[in-house]
């Protein structure tokens, strides 16, 4: 939105830049993290959930199931490669430390 100002705005401009819940980095990250999420359980219902998603506007509205579960799913999927990361170098630091 605020490439096509071309760096100048009005404030009814800048108040739409503020009001906007659009997420645009869910959208596109969305079909990836169901990819990962359908390869492992995660303790909920998948299929609810996907049903959820697939009808999302992207906005992240108070009101908005889509938005909380994308969160969620955000937050597992970086927690899980976070950790296994640390597992893995871990891992490699202690095999490397032995002769």
């Amino acid at each position: 939105m605020i490439e096509a100002l071309n760096g100048r705005a009005s404030e009814e401009e800048m108040k739409k830049i503020q009001l906007d819940v659009l997420d645009v980095q869910a959208r596109e990250s969305l079909d990836d993290m169901i990819k990962c999420v359908n390869l492992g359980n995660i303790g909920f219902d998948i299929d609810f959930a996907l049903k959820i998603l697939k009808n999302w506007d992207f906005k992240f509205t108070k009101d908005s199931q889509a938005a909380s579960i994308f969160e969620m799913w955000e937050f597992y999927i970086s927690t899980y490669m976070h950790e296994t990361k640390i597992v893995q170098k871990e891992t490699r630091r202690s095999l490397s430390s032995h002769p």
